[in-house]
């Protein structure tokens, strides 16, 4: 919780850059930190290799700022259009998911507090809420009977974060800075270390692009038309590239996301869809589940 309410993320640095450039667009000294910033985080530091906004004024209008998230919707949904089915892209030409996210934030709820803060108020009514605290925090915890302390999200703590002016949150590119302020004294300056995001494993060590034991079936052409989401050859296309693409480039690590969503996607289907009732059946009698947790 300390990097939503604290601006910690290095999302943050970036969104800010973004609106510096964006206000002051014929200025070179701040476009020339712009692109130090993007070359310096590289590809894992969390952030998209951009040096401008997409589609600026309509997600302006939508939100009321531009939430960093939105940046890296466009840019995905421009690499995901090329791996989708024809008859899906057809069924779903009337759906627009960001126009969806906006209303159910309310039209223009970010207006006037911001780019940093309305990041921050977007990032707890989704990602943390939605995604953190759920794929990685309470429910991962508790299926294994573990139950974990999140101080920062403390109630109090949040309420008294968002009232701080941004500039205590992020401070000359430095995320959290208040936080580092009072515990300077307290806290070891070798944990003071730059930020690295979490990656998930490779595509090449989960086996998605050339296919693995667990995981090669769901890119199966059987399954891919049964599904009906993604082309059957735009997807042997892309597994047959990873072998090209060199490691660690741009285009690497874009076609590994889209062979990582792929297999997400498939893997949902046949879990929720296809057998759901062997899947509860499974989660039902597995001993794990039969026979309550001792700790001492």
């Amino acid at each position: 919780g300390a990097d939503e309410s604290l601006a910690g993320y290095n999302v943050f640095k970036h969104l800010s850059l973004l609106e510096k450039a964006h206000r002051h667009p014929r200025d070179a000294r701040v476009r020339a930190e712009l692109k130090t910033f993007v070359a310096t985080m590289g590809l894992h530091g969390g952030i998209l290799p951009i040096r401008a906004y997409s589609d600026y004024d309509r997600i302006q209008s939508l939100f009321g700022c531009y939430p960093y998230a939105m940046a890296r919707a466009l840019k995905l949904k421009r690499a995901v259009k090329h791996i989708l089915a024809r008859d899906f892209v057809r069924e779903m030409s009337g759906v627009d998911a960001i126009e969806d996210i906006a209303a159910g934030l309310g039209r223009g709820a970010l207006a006037g507090i911001g780019p940093v803060a309305g990041h921050q108020y977007y990032a707890f009514k989704t990602d943390l809420a939605c995604y953190i605290l759920a794929c990685l925090g309470d429910r991962a915890e508790m299926a294994h009977s573990l139950e974990g302390r999140v101080p920062f999200l403390d109630h109090k703590l949040v309420e008294f974060s968002c009232q701080l002016p941004v500039d205590l949150k992020l401070r000359d590119n430095v995320g959290k800075y208040v936080l580092r302020q009072a515990m300077k004294h307290r806290v070891p300056a070798a944990v003071n270390v730059r930020k690295r995001p979490f990656m998930a494993p490779s595509a090449e060590t989960l086996g998605l692009d050339h296919g693995s034991e667990h995981l090669g079936r769901y890119f199966e052409r059987t399954v891919i038309e049964r599904v009906g989401i993604f082309d059957p050859l735009a997807l042997s296309v892309l597994r047959h590239s990873m072998k090209v693409f060199p490691g660690g480039s741009y285009v690497h690590s874009l076609a590994e996301t889209l062979l990582t969503i792929v297999a997400s996607v498939h893997a949902l289907h046949d879990l929720f869809c296809e057998r759901f009732d062997d899947s509860v059946r499974r989660f039902d009698t597995s001993p794990r589940h039969r026979q309550p947790v001792e700790v001492s």
